[in-house]
């Protein structure tokens, strides 16, 4: 159940990557870009996608997942996906609030993923 949480909250994340993460106004004009934009972007973007799917998979039970080690990856990954996301958020200019939720659900992502693998999981 606890792997569900860790699951919710890394869509969650990936989800809020394509909301504006900054955004630029003059005057009548405005532009914004998500989280993909960047080389830091793109890094926090795929290690995302990877731990959603590294997630579901073991949470799905799938036998290629069942026989990687279910040990401290992925908390250590989760904390990868906030520390980018926070140096993402305070390196760029002109944050908007979706760089903001995105600090804030990676770490939501850490705090179930310590949760679900501080204790060894029968499912």
């Amino acid at each position: 159940m606890k792997r569900w949480l860790v699951l919710g909250a890394s869509v969650l994340l990936l989800v809020d990557m394509f909301l504006p993460w900054q955004k630029l106004s003059v005057e009548s004009f405005s532009y914004s870009w998500n989280a993909w934009h960047g080389g830091k972007g793109v890094l926090l973007g795929v290690l995302t996608i990877v731990l959603v799917v590294v997630i579901g998979g073991r949470a799905l039970g799938l036998p290629l997942f069942a026989r990687v080690a279910d040990g401290p990856a992925t908390p250590a990954l989760a904390v990868l996906v906030l520390v980018l996301a926070a140096v993402k958020n305070i390196r760029d200019e002109d944050t908007a609030w979706g760089g903001y939720l995105g600090v804030v659900l990676a770490a939501a992502v850490v705090a179930t993923a310590l949760l679900a693998y501080q204790t060894p999981q029968s499912s």
